[in-house]
């Protein structure tokens, strides 16, 4: 039985998956995953509670990683030609995908709300995201968003839209951001990263920190979480923090806020 990777370890509020075709004749030298708790949040919060995110980005990450070095795929979908599914079709795939899908109810929160109502007119960040190359090399990226605080009715962010903050391309690199949803879609910003890399030849420090720091120059703050095809990972953000992690078959593991 196959083991599925990124919407395990996503917080099931609203979720997108992208995966490249898969990698049938490339192995990964290099297995790895980076997930993000977004970016911006961590303002004025108590040592408590950032050691109990720490704490939660370590546990997701080992068990995301033990899932790719036990062999596991980071692709699901694979038994659909389709990009994208949504609503009622989209919660069909993941039960018969053997996904777990929880009541409404789930979702709720009074502190949450009470901290809407308390905040009418600002804005908070509410996402989190996952990246991952296995061991056939397939890179995979999720996104999944609770939206902005105070958003009106309908409003889509960059979450589901291809490109924008969602992004995977094998041999290539996988985005996921996180941010300012409108600019994110405006500027194409997963996608752009990968372009960077793909036609300028760019380190994905380098494509990260140049459209991050486009992004700072217009005021607009965010942050993303990318691997390479090598499996080497950059988190970039112009936050005050964002909840990072990585850990790669080399040994390599980075749990950090700031």
């Amino acid at each position: 039985m196959k083991k599925y990777l990124l919407l395990f370890l996503l917080l099931p509020q609203s979720n997108f998956l992208i995966a490249s075709q898969p990698n049938s004749d490339v192995m990964a030298s290099n297995i790895a995953i980076v997930i993000h708790g977004g970016a911006g949040w961590s303002r004025n919060q108590t040592e408590e509670k950032l050691k109990s995110i720490e704490d939660g980005l370590k546990r997701a990450l080992d068990e995301g990683f033990a899932i790719l070095e036990s062999g596991g795929t980071s692709l699901i979908m694979e038994k659909t030609e389709h990009v994208l599914i949504v609503g009622q079709g989209a919660e069909k795939v993941a039960i018969e995908g053997g996904l777990e899908v929880v009541d409404p109810s789930y979702f709720y929160s009074k502190e949450k709300l009470d901290r809407v109502r308390r905040q009418k007119t600002k804005d908070e960040l509410s996402t989190v995201g996952a990246v991952a190359i296995d061991k056939e090399g397939n890179i995979s990226a999720a996104t999944s968003t609770g939206g902005r605080s105070n958003k009106l009715p309908g409003r889509v962010g960059d979450s589901p839209i291809i490109g924008a903050g969602t992004w995977a391309q094998n041999n290539l690199c996988g985005v996921s951001g996180t941010g300012h949803g409108e600019y994110f879609m405006r500027f194409n910003v997963a996608r752009e990263i990968c372009a960077r890399m793909d036609y300028l030849g760019l380190t994905a420090d380098q494509a990260s920190n140049q459209v991050i720091d486009e992004l700072s120059g217009m005021g607009i703050e965010g942050g993303v979480i990318v691997i390479d095809k090598e499996g080497n990972a950059s988190m970039i953000f112009n936050t005050d923090g964002m909840a990072r992690a990585y850990k790669n078959s080399k040994g390599d593991e980075i749990v950090t806020i700031y």
